[in-house]
């Protein structure tokens, strides 16, 4: 991917974004990965051209998937932070997640604020049962 200075580096297409998620998907199916997610770096284009992929980066919770199998335990009960679970698991279990450094999914605030007001919710949820 190449980005002149002053081009905008976001991709708006619905179709070109699908895509890329599903050939992200394949080439983890391909290498019997079954955690694979997008770069944390909120910058891509910023990517080492010689590593586009890495096995040994964990996920961010707001672009990754996940292929079934007997090793994956989804705690239904963790309402945030369960990217942290679920590569720590897959890290245990398995020692690879795919990551495509190339590309991004950046989180709206909203985001942030719903997960604030889950935390909240989780407090106080602990606070009446005490």
């Amino acid at each position: 991917m190449y980005i002149k200075p002053n081009e905008s580096g976001v991709i708006k297409s619905a179709s070109v974004i699908t895509n890329k998620i599903f050939e992200l998907y394949e080439l983890s199916k391909a290498l019997n990965i079954t955690l694979f997610g997008f770069s944390k770096n909120p910058r891509p284009e910023q990517y080492n051209e010689f590593k586009p992929f890495s096995l040994s980066n964990m996920i961010t919770g707001c672009s990754y998937g996940v292929i079934k199998n007997e090793n994956k335990k989804w705690n239904e009960d963790m309402k945030v932070k369960e990217d942290f679970w679920i590569s720590c698991l897959t890290k245990y279990y398995e020692r690879r997640i795919l990551v495509d450094n190339r590309f991004n999914f950046s989180q709206k605030i909203l985001s942030r604020m719903l997960e604030d007001y889950q935390i909240l919710e989780l407090i106080m949820k602990n606070k009446d049962l005490s």
